[in-house]
């Protein structure tokens, strides 16, 4: 990937230097001093997670992937391979037995490209190759065979060509954030129903690329944040928040340092932020979310630095699959909620 872009002429952008993980290990995660209900539900929030790295791996090192939980199963799709190559694969995942089964190609290999679930459908949108593309992408989220056989369908494009973004589902809607589109970070929110059209449905204050976005809130009254990112290869420290009914965007919080390439997820009732680009690094850091007070405070460690992994949640288990630190990585670590001990 270009210094400047999504090519893939030379290192990505954000390419980091720490080490990366050794042997297999579990930490626990240090408890934040306020458990947060951004997520709702009746269960009281997680104080804490519970990480690990798995016995199986990728077939190769893999990042700035796309992860879905559909079916029992995960779906990755897409990503960077060794030699800074865009990947056109699609696997199937099955955690449950560690077996990682091809199930189909893309149409268009991208890297630094955007996940949804539509339907029987996950949706890539945009992405970077050897230069930035529009096209959006579609394949069967649920019935996918085994085998190499399947491939994507071309049902879209965007306005204009967008890597390093963000998609978020949001009451009915899928809502794309930040993005570079070749010369410039994109502030326009982009709002689509179908993957087909698309309209504005906000603008970003501080525009990024390789930021890191969740939609939390009930149906109905959802929000989705946008957590740092990066402008002109200066990474940000602000949380931003899209109201999807009004089209307001605003910065609600601070994170504890400028992140970019970060993992967000919603797990045991509470947002986390795990892992990124921090001060030109790979990051462990793990930070929790508290809308209360619009900030995200350190809650613990990864077992090892890692950015631009493949983030989802399935059966109340997150999974970072694959990433990289100064090379891309083929380790999975699976997260757990520690939820807070009830009074007798």
């Amino acid at each position: 990937m270009l210094a400047a872009g999504c090519g893939s002429g030379g290192p990505p952008a954000g390419r980091t230097d720490t080490g990366g993980p050794s042997t297999p290990a579990a930490s626990t995660v240090a408890s934040p001093a306020k458990p947060s209900t951004s997520t709702g539900g009746n269960v009281p929030p997680a104080t804490g997670l519970t990480s690990q790295i798995t016995g199986w791996r990728l077939p190769g090192p893999l990042s700035r992937a796309q992860a879905v939980a559909s079916g029992g199963r995960l779906l990755l799709l897409a990503g960077l391979v060794p030699g800074d190559r865009s990947s056109g694969q699609i696997l199937a995942v099955d955690p449950a037995h560690g077996t990682v089964t091809p199930v189909g190609t893309l149409q268009v290999p991208v890297h630094d490209t955007a996940a949804a679930v539509l339907g029987p459908d996950v949706l890539l949108f945009a992405g970077g190759n050897s230069t930035e593309v529009s096209v959006v992408q579609t394949f069967p989220a649920t019935d996918a065979s085994p085998g190499p056989s399947g491939r994507s369908r071309t049902i879209g494009n965007l306005p204009q060509p967008r890597s390093d973004l963000e998609a978020a589902d949001a009451d009915g809607k899928i809502f794309l954030l930040g993005g570079y589109d070749g010369t410039r970070t994109r502030a326009e929110v982009l709002a689509t129903t179908d993957g087909r059209s698309f309209t504005t449905a906000g603008t970003l204050p501080h525009p990024v690329r390789y930021g890191a976005a969740i939609t939390i809130g009930n149906p109905g009254a959802q929000q989705v944040l946008l957590f740092g990112g990066q402008n002109g290869g200066v990474a940000t420290d602000a949380i931003q928040r899209l109201d999807p009914a009004t089209g307001t965007v605003s910065v609600v919080g601070w994170l504890p340092a400028p992140l970019s390439e970060a993992m967000a997820f919603a797990l045991g009732g509470s947002v986390w932020i795990a892992g990124g680009t921090s001060g030109g690094k790979a990051s462990d850091l793990i930070l929790r979310y508290d809308p209360a007070t619009g900030q995200a405070v350190p809650a613990g460690q990864l077992p090892y630095p890692v950015a631009d992994a493949a983030v989802t949640v399935l059966d109340g288990t997150a999974y970072l699959l694959g990433g990289e630190n100064i090379k891309d990585l083929d380790t999975v670590v699976t997260l757990v909620p520690r939820q807070p001990r009830q009074p007798r």
